[in-house]
């Protein structure tokens, strides 16, 4: 298997999300916590193409994804800025670049058969509506009827296919002695836990190494057990205080990296 890069996103603000859709879409949240201002942009990863550039909505902050459909982001406002609780639906068109639709008077609760089945928190309990994906028109209400929605989301969450991603899982010296022999000239000075993903013949890995000054360098390796040799090496993050984890994926044919937590590079995988 062989690992080119495909292409990158450097940004000065932070990485805060990735989100993958069922078209191959990759859509990234980007927050400035100083200034207080929250942006979003989205690559095809079919083409590398990109399809939203610095996107904002009226709301520049407290603002924040509940789904990413084929097409469609849904978003949510917050009750207060200091509270947790979600409120509002906001529907945003990548192709058409605008907003489809809102809903103020109501929360967004999940996805089913092309339907966004949403509710109104009352003093009895929550009232369940289902409104159309693309219109936000109300096509039936529910009442209070708990048990049905509860099943509803069982089914729906039953039918996301997640077999396209592999994460990181810790390793554990002794696991595989071949992989132990290769990863032993790259533990100098290496601290914690390394984590992995096994892909083919190729071994991912990341581990902390730390430098004279005390820090700490983030770095991954790909290590191909056909052939004995290290084939991948990429610095994510140096001169770090403490450890950090969860910076890197594989979806399909991509290795997804996030770099210094504000740049995402992706590689291609061509077995």
């Amino acid at each position: 298997m062989s690992v080119t890069k495909y292409f990158s996103h450097s940004s000065s603000r932070t990485v805060w999300r990735l989100l993958i859709n069922p078209a191959d879409f990759l859509l990234i949240e980007e927050r400035d916590t100083e200034r207080s201002q929250t942006y979003f942009q989205c690559y095809d990863l079919k083409t590398g193409n990109r399809l939203m550039k610095n996107v904002q909505l009226s709301e520049s902050f407290w603002i924040g994804i509940e789904e990413f459909d084929s097409d469609t982001i849904y978003f949510h406002r917050y009750v207060k800025p200091d509270m947790p609780w979600h409120c509002d639906i906001i529907a945003y068109s990548v192709s058409e670049e605008r907003i489809l639709w809102e809903n103020r008077e109501l929360v967004y609760g999940f996805l089913y058969n092309g339907n966004v089945y949403a509710y109104r928190q009352e003093f009895e309990g929550a009232s369940f509506y289902v409104l159309d994906a693309g219109t936000g028109a109300v096509i039936s209400e529910l009442g209070m009827n708990a048990a049905l929605i509860n099943e509803l989301k069982e089914q729906a969450m039953a039918a996301r296919d997640f077999s396209n991603y592999r994460f990181p899982e810790v390793y554990h010296s002794g696991t595989d002695n071949k992989i132990d022999s290769l990863l032993a000239p790259l533990l100098t000075a290496a601290e914690g836990n390394l984590e992995a993903i096994q892909m083919s013949d190729i071994f991912f890995c990341t581990l902390h190494r730390r430098t004279p000054k005390g820090l700490y360098d983030h770095i991954m390796y790909g290590l191909d057990t056909r052939r004995d040799k290290v084939v991948f090496e990429s610095t994510l993050s140096k001169g770090l205080e403490r450890f950090t984890f969860d910076s890197f994926f594989i979806y399909k044919q991509y290795l997804i990296t996030l770099l210094n937590k504000n740049q995402v590079t992706i590689y291609k995988l061509v077995i």
